[in-house]
């Protein structure tokens, strides 16, 4: 698995958001985003933080130790959804009810 998925699944099973692992992390938030979009790689220093705040060693965290991170299945839509406020998931389930009625 490439480091951006490992990152982002590690990130998401430690319930953090990417703000709250940049600080934790004390890199910017922009750093997270550019790392997890496979923008740019971290400098050794970086990884040694991030793999500290996420509990892992750097080669789970790079993907060398395959056997000790199995990330959760990611669905980037449940992602989505749960950012929204009550009122915006309402708004989802009645567009969904509407595809659905049309099939």
């Amino acid at each position: 698995m490439p480091f951006p998925e490992i990152l982002l699944a590690l990130r998401l099973s430690n319930g953090l958001s990417q703000q709250q692992l940049a600080e934790r992390a004390n890199v910017a938030e922009i750093t997270i985003q550019n790392y997890e979009s496979g923008r740019s790689n971290p400098v050794p220093t970086r990884l040694l933080a991030i793999a500290d705040v996420l509990g892992v060693s750097l080669d789970t965290l790079v993907g060398r130790d395959e056997n000790a991170f199995s990330p959760p299945d990611f669905d980037p839509l449940t992602e989505h959804v749960k950012s929204l406020s009550a009122l915006q998931r309402a708004d989802v389930m009645k567009y969904i009810e509407f595809i659905k009625s049309r099939s």
